[in-house]
């Protein structure tokens, strides 16, 4: 599994500005997933243990309201 690189960090606005160091930092204790068109990352209920950051693609989040 290839990890993101610095160069692929910065494509995110919010990290353009931020030291290397910082996000080399961020990548070494952070964990890399791949998903495929479908897939789970997380169900209603779930605790919020962690944070996400997308490098590419969409996420679409679905909530039940009123039952």
């Amino acid at each position: 599994m290839k990890l993101p690189t610095i160069e692929d960090m910065k494509v995110v606005k919010e990290f353009a500005n931020v030291p290397d160091v910082q996000i080399q930092w961020l990548i070494d204790q952070g964990e890399t997933l791949y998903l495929e068109p479908g897939d789970i990352l997380f169900n209603v209920g779930d605790p919020v243990v962690t944070s996400y950051i997308i490098l590419d693609g969409r996420l679409r989040i679905c909530a039940v309201q009123s039952g």
